[in-house]
C-alpha cells in the first residue's frame, strides 16, 4: 500500500501498530537517509509529520525565517493582541435577531451604547440580544465567521487559471472537505430537481416533538442533543438546519480533528473546540461522539477517563448549542447522557417516506404513484435511510445517467442488503 492510498489521519493512527521492519520502509519511502538512533518514538513523530508536510504542504518561508530568527537571537516577538473593533465614534451598527432591528452606537470613551445601556464591548452587546455566549465582531459582520475563514481558503486555491479551471479547483476543494467531514459532496447538498430537503423525511423519536425543542433552542439559544441512529438517517443534516433556523454558523469536529498521540493534546483539542463555538456563536456538532464519551467502566487507559472528564465538564460549561452525533448510543458514559437535554433517535425511513423520496428521486414528483410491484419492492426495505438514496444518487452523478425507477429499486435493495447484516453483527478488529 501506497502513502497515498489512505489518509494522513489513518495512516499516523496505524503507526504504532507497525512492526519495526515496516516502520523503517515507511521511512525509506519518506526519507533519503536514516537517522544515526533506532528510538521508535522519534521514528513515528517525524514520519508523523512528513505524511502532514506532504499532505496539507510545509512551514511557509516565512514561517522558517521567524524561526531561523528566534533561534538565532532567542527573542519571540511579542505581538500585541487586537482591539475588539477599531470603529469611531458616532458609528452605528445594525443588526437584525429574530426578527428585532438592533441599533448599537459606539461611544467617545470606546463603549458601546444599546439602548440607552453601554457595555464594555460588542460580545457584551452580543450576549444582551441573543442570551448567549457570542463573539460580537462575528455577531454585527465585522469578522467572519470560521465557515468564511475556510471558504476564502477554498477560493485562494482558484486563484490562477482561467474561469473554468478556478471553479473546478474550488468546487473540487469543497466536495473534498465534505468528504474529509463524512458529508455528501456540493452536488449532492443542492436540490435535486427543484426539489429542497425534506424535513418532514426524518423519523425521529424524542420525548417532545421536534417542532417544540426548534421552539425552545430559538428562545433559549442553549442545550445539549444526542442525536443517535443507525448511519444515513438525517443526524448531521438536521445539525446543518437547527444552524440556520438559528441564524448560526455550524462548527463541526470529527474524532480526525481532536485526537492527538500525545498524552493531554486531545484534552486541549476538545476545550479548544468548545472556545472556537463560543467565539463565534456557532452551533456546535460533534459527530463520532461515542469516540469520546465511552462509558469509563470500560476504560483501559487513564488518558480515556481524562478525555471523558474533559468533555463532560466543557458541556457542562457551555452556554450555546451543543450536539453529540453517533451510532453507538449503548456505549456512552451514564454521566453524559443525564447532561443531554434531549436524546432524539433517528428511525430508519417508514414506508410514506420511502415511497415519497423514491418517487422525488426517480420521477420527480414526491406525489407520483408508484406501480404496485415497485411498492411491493419497496415495502420490504425495512432500513432504508435517507442516506441511501443519496447513494444512488451519487452513482447517477458519477456516470452521468438518469436512473429508470426499476433501477432506483434494484439499487436501493443493494444498498440495503448492504446495511441490514452490519445492523445484526459486532464490529470487530483485526
Amino acid at each position: 500500500m501506497t502513502t497515498q492510498a489512505i489518509t494522513p489521519s489513518v495512516q499516523i493512527a496505524h503507526l504504532p501498530h507497525l512492526t519495526m521492519e515496516n516502520l523503517w520502509a515507511l521511512w525509506d519511502e519518506l526519507f533519503e537517509r536514516r537517522p544515526g538512533h533506532h528510538h521508535r518514538t522519534y521514528l513515528e513523530s517525524r514520519i508523523a509529520y512528513r505524511l502532514q508536510e506532504r499532505a496539507f504542504g510545509g512551514l511557509s518561508g516565512h514561517v522558517r525565517r521567524k524561526l531561523e530568527e528566534i533561534g538565532r537571537t532567542g527573542e519571540v516577538p511579542n505581538h500585541k493582541r487586537r482591539a475588539e473593533t477599531e470603529l469611531s465614534p458616532g458609528t452605528t451598527l445594525i443588526r437584525e435577531f429574530n426578527g428585532i432591528t438592533h441599533r448599537v452606537m459606539v461611544m467617545d470613551d470606546g463603549r458601546f451604547d444599546l439602548n440607552g445601556t453601554p457595555f464594555k464591548s460588542l460580545s457584551k452587546v452580543a450576549r444582551e440580544i441573543t442570551g448567549t455566549a457570542y463573539s460580537g465582531p462575528v455577531f454585527f459582520g465585522l469578522k467572519p465567521t470560521s465557515r468564511e475563514r475556510k471558504a476564502a481558503r477554498f477560493a485562494r486555491l482558484g486563484a490562477h487559471g482561467d474561469a473554468k479551471s478556478k471553479t473546478n479547483a474550488l468546487l473540487g476543494a469543497i466536495d473534498a472537505s465534505q468528504r474529509v467531514n463524512g458529508r455528501a459532496p456540493l452536488g449532492l447538498l443542492q436540490s435535486i430537481n427543484g426539489l429542497a430537503w425534506d424535513l418532514d423525511a426524518l423519523n425521529l423519536e424524542a420525548s417532545a416533538p421536534l417542532s417544540r425543542i426548534l421552539d425552545g433552542l430559538r428562545r433559549t439559544g442553549c442545550a445539549s442533543l444526542a442525536f443517535h441512529g443507525i448511519p444515513g438517517t438525517g443526524k448531521s443534516s438536521l445539525a446543518a438546519y437547527i444552524a440556520n433556523t438559528l441564524d448560526r454558523p455550524l462548527l463541526t469536529k470529527r474524532v480526525s480533528d481532536l485526537s492527538s498521540k500525545w498524552i493531554g493534546e486531545t484534552e486541549k483539542a476538545i476545550a479548544n473546540m468548545f472556545h472556537e463555538a463560543a467565539a463565534d456563536g456557532s452551533i456546535l456538532l460533534l459527530d463520532e461522539a461515542d469516540s469520546f464519551l465511552r462509558d469509563r467502566r470500560l476504560a483501559r487507559s487513564s488518558w480515556e477517563v481524562t478525555q471523558v472528564n474533559e468533555l463532560l465538564q466543557q458541556m457542562e460549561n457551555f452556554k450555546g448549542v451543543f450536539i453529540c452525533a453517533t451510532n453507538l448510543v449503548k456505549s456512552l458514559d451514564a454521566a453524559a447522557m443525564r447532561r443531554f437535554t434531549f436524546k432524539i433517535k433517528f428511525l430508519p425511513l417508514d414506508d410514506v417516506h420511502r415511497r415519497r423520496m423514491l418517487a422525488t428521486y426517480a420521477l420527480s414528483d414526491p406525489l407520483a404513484e408508484l406501480p404496485q410491484r415497485i411498492g411491493d419492492r419497496l415495502a420490504a426495505l425495512t432500513q432504508l435511510a435517507p442516506g441511501d438514496f443519496a447513494s444512488v444518487r451519487r452513482q447517477e452523478v458519477l456516470i452521468n445517467e438518469h436512473f429508470s425507477l426499476e433501477s432506483w429499486v434494484t439499487e436501493l435493495e443493494r444498498e440495503h442488503a448492504v446495511r441490514e447484516p452490519a445492523a445484526k453483527r459486532r464490529a470487530a478488529f483485526v
